[in-house]
Order: C-alpha cells, then sequence, then structure tokens
C-alpha cells in the first residue's frame, strides 16, 4: 500500500557534515573533496537504480558533473557552519514501476525546486521491494550562468516546505490514477485527516537491523518509542476497530486480507496484540466483505465508505441530468482549428464542450484532446460544481465514462466530505 512520507533536513558544516559525502553515499559513486582533500568511494553500495542532476536552464554545464556540482558548493560557502544542501526524502509509491517511479520523480522536481531555481541531485533507491524510496539533494544558493550567487533564505520558510509536501501528494496521487490502482495518499497530519492514531516515529534502520543487539542509544531510544506507539494504537483500534477501517478506507475504498495484517502490523506491539485487534476488526458489523476481485482476493470495505460512496453516485446522478454550464461553440471551434485532431479526439472534444454539469474524459493521461480541452475550458464561463480543472481531477471527484453510468474517479474519503 502507498504511503505518504518527505522529510528534509539541512546538511551542514556544523554537524562536522561533508556534501561531497553526503552526494557520493545517496547515488552510489566516487566522489573527491577538495575541500577536505578525501575521497568517498561508495560504489560497492547497492540498491540505487536510478540517479541524475536537473538545473535550471540558465545553469552552466558543469552543474550536471556531480563531483564538480559539489565541489563548487563547497567553495561558495565561507562559514564554518554553513548550510550546504537541502535533503527531501520521500516514499515512492511501490504500485508503479520504475519508469513510473523516475517519471513522477522528474515531474515533481521540476515543479517544486528547478522551477524556483535549485539544483537538484536525485538519486532512486530499490534496495527494499517494499520501501522504494528517492533522495533529493537540492541547492540553497541562486544559479546563474557564472555559478552560485545569492543565498535564499526563503526556501527555509516552513510554508516553502508545507507548499512542497502538498505537490508530493498531488502529483503522485495523479501518477497512482493512471496507473489504475484504488489508492492515494494524503500530505496532511493524521488529526487533520480525521484518524484517531499517533504518528509513527521514522527510526532510521531496517526491521531486521532493530532486533540486533549494540544498537546505538538513539537508535534503541527510537524503536522503543516506536513501540510504545504501536501499541498505544492497537489498544485504540481494539476499542474501536473503526479507527482501523476509516484509516485503511482513507487510502483506498476496498482492501484485502494481506492489507489489512500490513496496516495492523505496523500498529500493534506484539503477536498477542495483532491477534486481538484483528479480531475486532474482522468481526465489526460496520465491516463489509464485498467478494472475491479478479485476482481471487477477498475484498473489503466499510459501511460509512459504503455511504459516501452511494452519496457521491446519487449527486454525479442528478448533475448528469442537468444541462448547464458549456463552452462558447464560436471557442470551441476556434481552438479545434488551431488543432489537427483525429475524429476520435473530436468526438471526445465535442462531448466534454457541450453543455452539461459533470463531464470526464476517460483515456489516456497527456492526450493531445485533453489538452485542448483544458485550452477551451479556461475560457469557459461560471463555475461547474465539477468543471474541468486545468490539472488533474481530485481523485475524490466523482466521474462518468461517456455514454455510461456515473462512478467514482477514486472511492476514497475526501474532506470536503467528511
Amino acid at each position: 500500500m502507498a504511503i505518504y512520507h518527505l522529510s528534509a533536513k539541512i546538511i551542514t558544516r556544523a554537524k562536522g557534515q561533508s556534501v561531497i559525502a553526503s552526494a557520493a553515499y545517496r547515488s552510489a559513486g566516487h566522489l573527491h573533496d577538495e575541500r577536505l582533500n578525501e575521497t568517498f568511494d561508495y560504489t560497492r553500495k547497492g540498491g540505487v537504480e536510478h540517479t541524475e542532476i536537473l538545473a535550471p536552464p540558465n545553469a552552466p554545464s558543469w552543474v550536471h558533473h556531480r563531483e564538480a556540482l559539489w565541489n563548487a558548493v563547497e567553495r561558495a560557502e565561507k562559514r564554518k557552519d554553513a548550510q550546504l544542501a537541502r535533503e527531501i526524502e520521500l516514499a515512492l509509491p511501490v504500485e508503479l514501476g520504475k519508469d513510473e517511479q523516475i517519471e513522477l520523480l522528474r515531474e515533481f522536481t521540476q515543479r517544486s525546486f528547478v522551477s524556483k531555481g535549485m539544483v537538484v541531485d536525485l538519486a532512486l533507491h530499490r534496495d527494499n521491494p517494499e520501501n522504494p524510496h528517492a533522495h533529493l539533494l537540492l541547492t540553497t544558493r541562486d544559479i546563474t550562468a557564472e555559478g552560485f550567487g545569492a543565498k535564499r533564505r526563503d526556501w527555509n520558510a516552513k510554508a516553502a516546505l508545507l507548499e512542497w509536501r502538498e505537490q508530493w501528494a498531488e502529483i503522485a496521487n495523479a501518477y497512482l490514477a493512471r496507473a489504475g490502482p484504488d489508492i492515494r495518499i494524503d500530505h496532511r497530519t493524521l488529526e487533520a485527516q480525521g484518524l484517531d492514531l499517533v504518528p509513527g516515529r521514522k527510526i532510521g534502520v531496517s526491521l531486521e537491523r532493530q532486533h540486533r543487539p549494540g544498537l546505538p542509544h538513539r537508535v534503541a531510544d527510537r524503536v522503543e518509542e516506536q513501540r510504545r506507539i504501536a501499541h498505544e494504537n492497537g489498544e485504540r483500534i481494539i476499542a474501536d476497530p473503526n479507527v482501523a477501517l476509516r484509516a485503511l478506507t482513507h487510502q483506498q475504498a476496498t482492501f484485502t486480507d494481506h492489507d489489512l495484517a500490513k496496516f495492523l502490523h505496523t500498529r500493534t506491539d506484539g503477536a498477542e496484540q495483532f491477534r486481538a485487534a484483528h479480531l475486532k476488526v474482522t468481526t465489526t458489523k460496520d465491516l463489509v466483505v464485498l467478494g472475491r476481485d479478479d485476482r481471487g482476493r477477498v475484498r473489503y470495505t466499510s459501511r460509512e465508505m459504503l455511504e459516501i460512496e452511494k452519496a457521491m453516485l446519487e449527486r454525479a446522478g442528478e448533475m448528469t441530468a442537468r444541462s448547464g454550464h458549456g463552452v462558447d461553440p464560436r471557442r470551441a471551434r476556434a481552438v479545434l482549428s488551431q488543432h489537427p485532431i483525429s475524429l476520435e479526439q473530436r468526438t471526445a472534444f465535442e462531448s466534454l464542450t457541450r453543455r452539461g454539469d459533470l463531464k470526464a474524459l476517460v483515456g489516456v493521461a497527456g492526450a493531445r484532446a485533453h489538452r485542448q480541452g483544458r485550452r477551451a475550458v479556461r475560457h469557459r464561463r461560471g463555475e461547474s460544481p465539477a468543471r474541468l480543472r486545468d490539472r488533474r481531477p481530485h481523485p475524490c471527484e466523482p466521474r462518468v465514462r461517456l455514454g455510461g453510468p456515473a462512478r467514482t474517479a477514486h472511492g476514497s474519503r475526501c474532506a470536503r466530505d467528511r
């Protein structure tokens, strides 16, 4: 199941860190630090399956060479406590393949960082199939054709981090919707999502290593704290199994036995509490058995989710029957005259732009008709409850197939429906 994780930290000399060492480790590379006159060789590190450097178009060509880039960063900083780089760590959806994960990372990186003037050193790690993740090293100064310029303190603002967190959820959800799985991630806190669970603690070491003797004290303390959190969450689930059902259906409308077990495994402490929580969830009257999917797995949902989707479908049916908002035919013809398209694309375009309060196009993301539909809709007068946006639709919005019955695009709970 896809999870949301985006964390940010600063690589700084105040902690004795070298950005050359950081870049070498994350890229599994061999880099020489000119300031320290030291070479860092991590070429034997496994699991690093893709690396690349993305930069603004005005950046000099040498920024695409990792060793030259980060040595230039070191030279630009004079203070002994200088902030050298910012690292963004991201959890990638396991439902996406490697190529899709790379495209997702590129789009997020380009939109959130490169477009603002940052150079980004990207590394995709897939050493654990259950935990694909990426490390992004970001520069902290303006970049010009001559090199690095002034320090950008505004990139340290909390508002910037909140914006990046929201953008990651938005772009990742668009890729998940394109790939097909009925799953979404949410950048908000558990409290903001209405989930009565305690947030887990990031430990930073594998589960296998957590059980080995001789852990550093700070890591052992985090492991013990996570156990206390898991125990408390387990008690909350046993007291009210709807806590688990809401959390599961918040990300996907239906789930399997495997999804439930995986969810409870990280939110209970030990086999006894796991069995007690599992029994409570599987025997509650609010659990609905839907039957077997095309892979033979039993699928479940919650009674609450069924009511939410029923209400969404009823609203979609009402909107489909109305013949409000449409695109001015003259504007639609003007757009069509500028861009040659196929008969099939024209049919879809005309269906979308004629009068009606609820329209959607089900097809390949990025198709020419989709782009033209967005251009025409920019000139639409008025506001439709299900207007087409100049971006991908929110996964919680109801949609219909052209000429078909209404259905939900995602099935997950939306904040505005709670």
